[in-house]
């Protein structure tokens, strides 16, 4: 059996929360069955670069390394691992100076170490005031005290579920009640709802994360500056508002 963690939210830590997170390769297991436990990790989340495509596999386990360096097997040749998400030698060069670059002076910190502590400051900062109006508009979320949420609140929007607008609002919408991408019809035409003028925010349905219970929502609380998310809050809000 073999273990793979994903460590892609590692540094996305809320300052203050009581949920530490702990790597697997920190556990005592690790240092026991080393060759069954892999750790992936990327800069798309911690550093929003996403379109980088970079990060990191972590294994001593040597059959999924060689399978990552692919063979030249004239019976059954494989491609290795970057053959598809090509990395260049641009991205290397740009990985390398931020991997390496003082936060301020050559003797200073390096700068990724200052960019993941103050990160963690500023991911808190952002957390407080979205919470706060979230609390305000009397959104309902699941969270509790000291847990780490990452880059996300999860909303229970569940008594909305089959509720609908005024009649004129729904057709100047032009919203389906149904539609393809397997989700609920309730989940959707709520996500379409919310999607459309003028609230125009767009919440991930935890249907698309095969969440078996529908009316929960994906709320990045990151994507944007604290202050243009709070007054999205405050259109969702409005527009939950009008549903009966």
């Amino acid at each position: 059996m073999a273990y793979v963690s994903d460590e892609i939210y590692c540094h996305s830590q809320l300052e203050g929360g009581t949920t530490k997170f702990t790597s697997a390769l920190a556990l005592d297991a690790y240092q026991k069955h080393a060759d069954r436990i892999h750790v992936v990790w990327g800069f798309a989340k911690d550093f929003g670069l996403s379109g980088f495509r970079t990060g990191f596999v972590v294994s001593r386990n040597l059959a999924v390394r060689d399978t990552m360096l692919g063979n030249n097997d004239p019976a059954e040749p494989t491609h290795p691992l970057p053959w598809f998400s090509p990395f260049d030698s641009l991205k290397t060069y740009v990985m390398q100076e931020l991997l390496s670059a003082p936060a301020d002076g050559p003797c200073s910190e390096l700068y990724t170490t200052y960019a993941m502590r103050e990160y963690r400051t500023l991911l808190k900062t952002s957390f407080d005031k979205v919470k706060a109006a979230l609390d305000a508009a009397k959104i309902d979320y699941v969270h509790r005290p000291g847990d780490n949420a990452a880059q996300f609140f999860w909303l229970d929007l569940t008594k909305y579920l089959g509720k609908r607008a005024d009649h004129a609002h729904e057709e100047a919408a032009g919203l389906p009640l149904a539609g393809p991408g397997g989700l609920d019809p309730k989940e959707e035409w709520l996500f379409k709802y919310l999607m459309a003028e003028p609230t125009e925010v767009t919440l991930l349905p935890g249907g698309v994360m095969h969440n078996p219970v529908p009316g929960f929502f994906r709320l990045c609380f990151t994507a944007r500056q604290p202050e243009d998310v709070v007054d999205a809050v405050k259109r969702v809000a409005t527009a939950l508002a009008r549903l009966k």
